[in-house]
């Protein structure tokens, strides 16, 4: 494990919470809580997923956004991507592939509504991707890897109504990529870990209730 990778995500996220505790709540702005569901739409490829190990195209999140008084925003993120196949050969050997990715995370936010159709928001996102593999024929066959990201993101949002708003949001991401775990003896994994910084945008489609 990255142990200065860890130690600068918490230090990102300590970050983010000392932003809204300077914040002064005004008159004008009251005390709120509340909740949502959403979609997070990436439109772009994983960027360092060389081998298609974390689905190589865009890929959406489901989000919660959770608004904590005026200025903190909490969302909650998760996606899921299963895909299956059977193969029948000339040897009447039968070949049955899977591949599950999971994402998880979460982001921390300083928000702002300068007026009540209008909302931006700057902070971190963090979180874990996981890719599990499987191929059964002659023999078992399975790999997992994995996926740390963290990053400063900055979003805007417009709201059509008091309960839906859509936005967009530029995030700069740093990505660690982990080697394979495999539990095949004859097949040696190559070291594959290696790290990316990238800048990335996504989409976003919010209803809070």
């Amino acid at each position: 494990m990255n142990y200065k990778y860890f130690r600068s995500i918490i230090i990102l996220v300590l970050l983010c919470f000392v932003f809204p505790a300077s914040a002064q709540q005004t008159e004008h702005d009251p005390e709120k809580i509340s909740f949502g569901v959403g979609v997070e739409l990436y439109p772009s490829v994983l960027a360092g997923d060389l081998e298609a190990r974390f689905q190589a195209g865009g890929f959406a999140n489901f989000i919660v956004p959770i608004q904590l008084g005026p200025h903190i925003l909490i969302e909650p993120e998760f996606g899921i991507y299963a895909y299956s196949a059977d193969r029948q050969f000339p040897d009447t050997l039968t070949t049955h592939f899977d591949r599950t990715i999971v994402r998880t995370g979460f982001g921390v936010f300083y928000s702002n509504e300068p007026d009540k159709s209008f909302e931006w928001y700057l902070g971190a996102r963090l979180g874990i991707m996981s890719s599990e593999m499987h191929t059964n024929r002659s023999a078992d066959t399975s790999a997992q890897w994995g996926v740390f990201y963290a990053g400063a993101a900055f979003g805007v949002e417009y709201f059509f109504s008091p309960h839906f708003a859509i936005g967009g949001e530029m995030q700069l991401n740093h990505i660690a990529y982990g080697a394979p775990i495999v539990n095949e003896i004859a097949w040696t994994p190559i070291d594959s870990v290696h790290n990316v910084w990238t800048t990335s945008v996504s989409l976003t489609a919010r209803f809070y209730f």
